[in-house]
């Protein structure tokens, strides 16, 4: 079996957007002294570039929870459906096959998921009009500062 390489404490994500602050110092101040909850919370990851989406997963992994990808809309419906189960939906608008807003209505249509929290993550800004109508608990703009992403899961698990 080859031997894993360590990970390095900081992250960057593709164009800069990530705090420099080492991993180990969110998970403190996110969870409070670096405490993990009793039960991790299940997060569905949807979001197309596969970069992102690994990073995304590696650093809530890395904090605690239980993360899913999905790299559409409709592979993240397809997982709920299959009772892949979530507390929170990160969630990207722009994306292939089935963007964020389709899914959105998706899962409002169905009374299984219509409750579970959607944090959206997008270069789409609030000022689109189309954000108007998205249901979520928080929106994030690309590129993502990791500190509020891991604050806003904190406030929403």
């Amino acid at each position: 079996m080859a031997e894993k390489k360590p990970r390095s404490p900081r992250r960057t994500l593709a164009g800069g957007g990530m705090s420099q602050e080492p991993i180990a110092g969110m998970v403190g101040t996110v969870l409070g002294g670096g405490d993990m909850p009793a039960r991790a919370a299940r997060v569905l990851v949807v979001e197309d570039d596969r970069d992102i989406r690994a990073s995304l997963e590696e650093v809530l992994t890395d904090v605690g929870y239980q993360v899913e990808g999905a790299g559409n809309g409709r592979a993240a419906l397809d997982a709920l459906r299959r009772g892949a189960g979530a507390d929170l939906i990160v969630l990207d608008l722009m994306m292939p096959v089935m963007d964020g807003w389709t899914f959105c209505q998706e899962t409002e249509r169905d009374p299984a998921f219509a409750a579970i929290p959607i944090l959206i993550v997008s270069a789409v800004t609030r000022l689109d009009p189309r954000t108007a109508h998205v249901r979520s608990v928080a929106q994030l703009s690309k590129p993502l500062n990791f500190d509020d992403l891991l604050a806003a899961l904190a406030l929403h698990c």
